[in-house]
């Protein structure tokens, strides 16, 4: 089994999924069509980097253009997520519809995804929320906040 390291790699399993390319049926992908997909490959991540989804990408360099032998960065367990999609965007892109069980399996792939990589901020409590039984409000008007201390400087 092969390892998929490079950006070109992930097309390849795109074409693949997408039933637009593979060894098996002895049908090769053309430069344009892999050309269009590293770009839609870029720009699809760079859309999750935008909805906070870092998966380790490693972005092409804007006045060079990605290569299909460029790393990826992504970790392997998330590769299938990125192919999935990607095949999907592929099969719009050439006008053919996505077959539902190529859709299930990105769903599910990209769900499995925000899963991982999932980061959950610390929750803070808010200033005007009472503690407990027993406390008591710092000021006389029943606030269960603390008003910023202002110093008054005496002026001559």
């Amino acid at each position: 089994m092969a390892t998929v390291t490079t950006k070109g790699d992930i097309v390849l399993l795109a074409l693949r999924k997408a039933a637009l390319a593979s060894n098996s049926t002895l049908t090769q992908p053309e430069p344009e069509m892999v050309d269009d997909a590293l770009t839609d490959l870029e720009l699809m991540l760079a859309e999750w980097l935008n909805k906070s989804i870092d998966i380790g990408f490693a972005f092409a360099d804007p006045l060079v253009g990605p290569d299909t032998g460029d790393d990826h960065g992504i970790e392997a367990g998330n590769v299938n997520a990125v192919a999935f999609n990607l095949a999907k965007r592929i099969l719009t892109d050439n006008l053919r519809p996505v077959p539902d069980s190529l859709a299930a399996q990105a769903v599910e792939a990209y769900e499995s995804l925000l899963y991982t990589t999932l980061t959950i901020p610390s929750l803070q409590r808010r200033n005007d929320m009472p503690v407990g039984k027993g406390n008591k409000p710092v000021s006389s008007r029943g606030r269960f906040y603390i008003e910023p201390f202002e110093e008054t400087v005496a002026t001559p």
